[in-house]
């Protein structure tokens, strides 16, 4: 009989940190937010090998967010979780602390690029605009005073501000085909 402790959850990750497996999920589901941890916590043990992914034209693995309102969810959400990822996370802090240096060095790689930004495809709701800002808000908030939380918030604000409010968002995107948009 096999269960769920039978299957392998957590393999390791391939050479572009599941990057393009992630990517390619966006268009069909959403990844398991245990698939996520594992880009994310490869990504913070091993930033060399995972260069790819800081470049501004690479696309963002989608489910961050998620993995963000579990890890915000309380302790019991995240080892509930945490048991299901076969221990992959030493702690709760060391994935606080690789969520942390994921957000700084891929979501937030391209300031100009606010789906990045906010971890959203083009096609976003404004329920899951409004939802990707609230977590990234808490998130930043949870962490306290850290080096960085001031551009991570600016930016952050700056994404919503754009893309929340449908006639900016539109000008925007006009400007995101057109090549690099205007700041608003």
């Amino acid at each position: 009989m096999n269960s769920d402790n039978d299957k392998d959850v957590n393999p390791a990750p391939p050479p572009d940190g599941g990057a393009s497996a992630l990517a390619e999920q966006q268009t069909t589901k959403r990844p398991a937010v245990d698939d996520v941890r594992a880009v994310v916590l490869a990504v913070y043990r091993d930033p060399a090998r995972f260069k790819p992914l800081t470049q501004a034209s690479s696309p963002v693995p989608p489910g961050f967010i998620d993995l963000l309102a579990q890890l915000l969810g309380g302790q019991g959400a995240f080892s509930k979780a945490a048991g299901k990822n076969g221990g992959a996370a030493s702690s709760r802090a060391e994935l606080t602390q690789a969520a942390w240096s994921y957000l700084e060095k891929v979501m937030l790689a391209d300031p100009e690029n606010y789906y990045r930004i906010l971890g959203l495809a083009m096609d976003a709701s404004a329920q899951e605009v409004q939802k990707s800002y609230s977590t990234l808000r808490r998130f930043i908030s949870h962490c306290g005073q850290r080096a960085g939380t001031g551009r991570a918030t600016d930016l952050i604000s700056r994404a919503y501000v754009a893309l929340n409010d449908p006639a900016r968002r539109r000008e925007y995107d006009r400007e995101l085909v057109r090549g690099k948009p205007e700041k608003p």
